[in-house]
């Protein structure tokens, strides 16, 4: 679901990377984690923890974008 939404939303094919998160999904094998779509590179001044953490505003832009898109697919198909 999340995949296909990322390549409705973004027009491409979902990367397969690892970012290290999603620390709220585990354990919980009906739980995915998805979140903002950072990029694997970034340096300074962005700091994913710690002191001034921050997240890109497009990326996070785009992320909204694609869960409320699966979103409404999702609760689109319950009806």
């Amino acid at each position: 679901m999340l995949s296909q939404g990322y390549q409705d939303i973004m027009g491409y094919a979902c990367p397969e990377i690892a970012t290290g998160g999603g620390t709220d999904a585990k354990g919980h094998v009906t739980l995915l984690a998805a979140g903002a779509l950072f990029s694997d590179d970034f340096g300074p001044p962005i700091n994913y923890h710690g002191l001034n953490e921050g997240a890109p505003v497009d990326d996070l832009r785009q992320s909204a974008l694609i869960l409320y898109h699966v979103l409404l697919r999702q609760v689109g198909q319950a009806q």
